[in-house]
């Protein structure tokens, strides 16, 4: 069964109405978001003004403090 079969059985069993699902995100699917904003603006804030610089000083040493691999 397809993915719109799927949702077509759904809605009939649903008497037409949309299927809405109660589930919120898993925990592991917030936590991977936050991550994902955090680098968005840690690269954004290196990029741009009088603080580049200094951000990417610190992401380095960030990086080359668990980095498995010395560079």
């Amino acid at each position: 069964m397809g993915a719109g079969a799927f949702r077509r059985a759904q809605r009939a069993a649903n008497g037409g109405a949309p299927v809405e699902f109660d589930a919120g995100p898993a925990w592991q699917v917030v936590a991977f978001r936050v991550v994902l904003v955090v680098l968005a603006l840690v690269l954004v804030a290196s990029q741009v003004g009088p603080w580049g610089p200094e951000v990417r000083a610190l992401v380095a040493g960030w990086v080359t403090s668990v980095s498995p691999v010395r560079f």
